[in-house]
């Protein structure tokens, strides 16, 4: 089963011991993204055959549905980690796209002092954030994470040479028309290429579908329309493109894991 922590972000920082029966394992995943930085110590990441280890300073992410089997290596001692479990943004797409390390993980793995710094600095302030009292806590620390993700991204083999400029240009036109139907033909006209290759190029570049991503973009603008509007739930999905109250919930909820009603409540309450 895929575990949900029914919020858009959650963040704090785990020690496991060997031994102590703090691993984890969680076969079937979130249903969101986690980042995981290394403090120090050792971590154990999976142990099927592609498993590896850890070492201070790599930076994990593990995407929905990816297996979370992880603990303290063996004869480690303690591994000290900080996390951040979070629904991305749409813009984001493209600073996911890391290298895999090994069953599904993906990995980063710093080495400039002065990027460990930063990095290590922002994610324990997204950290702080998330677990303070601000009154917007949530964007303070999406604030921080999106930072965390661009300095990242800057060490990327795999988006080094940057979004093709026709990918770019989809992201541009979806955001901008979401609140209409949209058909992938009009997004290929307006980036010069076939449905088929541009589908392809932005799934490459992404890791997600043209509609797909469009559907994040929604979702993402319906949370902040409920969380500082107050137009009813059927008003705010025919506002970001979904006019039907009945899907619209089903792929709030799948996005969100709850109901629009249930997100406006939590987050106005909280």
């Amino acid at each position: 089963m895929i575990i949900s922590f029914d919020r858009n972000l959650l963040a704090g920082h785990t020690s496991h011991s060997d031994g102590r029966g703090a691993d984890i394992d969680r076969p079937d995943g979130m249903d969101a993204w986690v980042i995981n930085y290394t403090v120090s110590g050792q971590g154990r990441i999976n142990r099927d055959a592609a498993g590896f280890t850890a070492m201070p300073h790599d930076v994990l992410l593990f995407p929905p549905a990816v297996a979370h089997d992880y603990g303290s290596a063996r004869s480690a001692g303690q591994w000290t980690h900080l996390w951040v479990y979070f629904q991305p943004r749409p813009a984001w797409s493209g600073l996911l796209a890391w290298p895999e390390r090994g069953s599904g993980v993906l990995g980063l793995g710093l080495v400039d002092p002065a990027r460990r710094r930063e990095v290590r600095g922002l994610i324990e302030l997204a950290i702080g954030y998330a677990t303070g009292a601000e009154r917007r806590r949530e964007e303070w620390a999406m604030n921080a994470l999106e930072r965390v993700l661009l300095r990242l991204d800057d060490i990327n083999p795999t988006t080094a040479s940057g979004i093709d400029p026709r990918v770019r240009r989809a992201m541009a036109f979806l955001g901008e028309q979401h609140r209409r139907a949209i058909r992938m033909d009009e997004v290929a006209a307006v980036c010069a290429c076939s449905v088929s290759r541009l589908a392809h190029l932005f799934s490459t570049q992404t890791g997600m579908a043209p509609m797909h991503w469009l559907e994040e973009h929604r979702i993402a603008r319906a949370r902040e329309m409920l969380r500082y509007g107050e137009q009813p739930v059927a008003v705010v999905g025919g506002a970001v493109g979904i006019p039907d109250p009945v899907y619209f919930a089903r792929v709030f909820r799948r996005r969100s894991g709850c109901s629009p009603r249930q997100y406006r409540h939590r987050t106005v309450a909280g």
